[in-house]
């Protein structure tokens, strides 16, 4: 499964690789601090699941999720605050 995750505090974005990278299966490819960075990198790469802040920065993690639906629609998407 590949998964991404989007947070713009770098402790979580820590936290949340260490987390993924235990679990088998799980192939992170990509982590970002922006929702603009975020959706640049779908539009070339397939994701399966994306973990999403709610609030990123200046971004809204709900808007990016519609347009992360809009790439890829099948994906599972899961948000994320801290």
């Amino acid at each position: 499964m590949k998964v991404l995750v989007v947070d713009d505090e770098p402790a979580m974005l820590l936290a949340m690789k260490r987390l993924l990278s235990k679990l088998e299966g799980v192939e992170l490819v990509g982590s970002f601090r922006n929702a603009a960075e975020a959706l640049a990198f779908v539009r070339d790469h397939q994701v399966d699941m994306a973990f999403l802040d709610i609030k990123i920065g200046d971004d809204n993690g709900l808007e990016l999720a519609r347009g992360l639906r809009s790439l890829c629609a099948g994906a599972d998407i899961v948000f994320t605050t801290s």
